[in-house]
């Protein structure tokens, strides 16, 4: 479908980087933002910032290793703090809110088998965090 709006010079409707990085689409992250630049390259990042799936963690990937032309990777948003610096807040922020609500689970009755999978979702959720910091 994206090739079909590519091909036939239709413009995009909405912000598809967004929607794919939300959705964990990597094809399609990563096809629309090597093909594109109608697209709002931050919010998209943000939201896979936001995730914490193993496919987040390529999509977050992909983005920052391809920011759109002319952006500049040191320019400062309105709150003074640097791309960086936000996206790192995101993601400890998360990855914290999250594994609180893991100890919170295994804190309580569960078994063997409970435990085990709790640990290894816990684990998980926070290589995906240490990848994309």
């Amino acid at each position: 479908m994206l090739g079909w709006f590519w091909s036939h010079n239709k413009e995009l409707l909405g912000d598809l980087l967004t929607y794919a990085a939300r959705r964990n689409c990597v094809a399609g992250a990563r096809w629309i933002s090597h093909h594109t630049e109608s697209h709002d390259w931050r919010l998209a990042l943000f939201a896979a910032a936001d995730k914490t799936e193993r496919e987040s963690a390529e999509i977050f990937g992909i983005l920052m290793h391809h920011p759109p032309p002319g952006y500049k990777r040191d320019g400062r948003g309105r709150t003074g703090r640097t791309l960086s610096e936000d996206l790192l807040i995101m993601i400890v922020g998360k990855a914290c809110t999250k594994s609180r609500v893991y100890d919170l689970i295994l804190s309580g009755e569960c078994s063997n088998e409970e435990i085990y999978r709790l640990q290894s979702e816990k684990a998980c959720l926070e290589e995906v965090a240490v990848q994309k910091i």
